[in-house]
């Protein structure tokens, strides 16, 4: 609620001052659940690696220091801020979001020079590999003659971006239910060539920044969506938002987790 930007309301900053000592992850969540109005008990914090996954802040005593002197540090700038996960149902009555006319008096950020993305394609196929398949439009296409093509910033993934956190953004954005979406990448190969796609088995396995900002148009994340089919085979798109049913489940899928 605490805004800096008008079209990128995830992002905030304070004063590391207003932070009581000793500053440890403990009292960073406490200031931040506050100015937020969110139960603390509900907030999680990931550190930002260059290279790596976000880090999930698991001693609640370490220290983090962020004087002026130590700009490297995660929480010293807007491409490696702390990241605060927030729990469903963590949010005080007393919460409001920012008004219209707040809003219109705060700049507006470049998202398509500052931020990472990652192309992805949608599928919808049929329950079974001889029912069709065919492209499905996204709600978000990047061209009009090509609409199953769109891209996601990675920044809006929640930690510690895990295939299962790719998949709930897209279902997110997509109008998706998360049980029907299956991700496959496709690897790097040497001399620019295109490999063939690989079914991410594992919802739990990490998807690093580096390996989703290299999906290009060419290679993007492939998006497959499990659909119903109608009497005459053809997939049905508007089956997309309902529950899949376990029946329907890859057995090679772990699902365990969800």
């Amino acid at each position: 609620i605490n805004t800096i930007y008008a079209n990128d309301r995830s992002i905030s900053s304070f004063d590391v001052e207003h932070v009581p000592p000793p500053r440890s992850a403990q009292n960073y969540i406490a200031y931040i659940a506050h100015r937020e109005c969110i139960r603390p008990s509900g907030v999680k914090m990931y550190l930002t690696r260059p290279g790596s996954s976000p880090e999930l802040v698991t001693n609640l005593n370490i220290t983090l220091n962020m004087s002026d002197g130590q700009q490297g540090l995660c929480g010293r700038s807007k491409q490696r801020p702390l990241l605060i996960v927030v729990e469903a149902n963590s949010e005080l009555p007393s919460r409001r979001a920012p008004s219209q006319d707040s809003l219109s008096s705060l700049p507006l950020r470049n998202l398509d020079t500052e931020l990472p993305y990652a192309h992805y394609r949608l599928f919808g196929v049929g329950p079974s590999s001889k029912a069709a398949q065919r492209p499905m439009p996204s709600h978000y296409p990047l061209y009009e003659d090509d609409l199953s093509l769109s891209a996601l910033f990675i920044d809006y993934v929640a930690p510690p971006l895990r295939a299962k956190d790719y998949i709930s953004y897209i279902a997110e954005l997509e109008g998706i239910h998360p049980s029907r979406i299956t991700l496959y990448l496709s690897p790097k190969v040497e001399g620019g060539g295109v490999a063939e796609a690989q079914e991410i088995r594992k919802v739990e396995e990490i998807v690093t920044m580096e390996t989703a900002s290299s999906a290009s148009e060419r290679r993007p994340i492939m998006v497959n969506v499990r659909l119903e089919i109608d009497e005459y085979g053809n997939v049905r798109f508007g089956t997309k938002s309902k529950p899949l049913q376990r029946s329907f489940f890859s057995k090679t899928l772990d699902w365990s987790s969800w």
